[in-house]
């Protein structure tokens, strides 16, 4: 399936909160379960990313 991944995805992966189901997801998607498609488009609040956040969209 695809799917469109907002850039929510990317944080929440680390936050405690929606862990559960956001590592579940990015593990669907790296063992090629769905197709992630994500904007160009990157809003105000991402121009700036953790560490965390790089590492995660420079994986693989």
């Amino acid at each position: 399936m695809k799917l469109y991944i907002d850039t929510s995805i990317f944080g929440g992966y680390f936050e405690q909160e929606f862990q559960l189901w956001n590592r579940k997801l990015v593990e669907e998607i790296l063992d090629d379960e769905h197709t992630a498609i994500v904007s160009d488009i990157i809003p105000p609040k991402a121009d700036q990313p953790t560490a965390e956040n790089l590492n995660f969209l420079s994986y693989g």
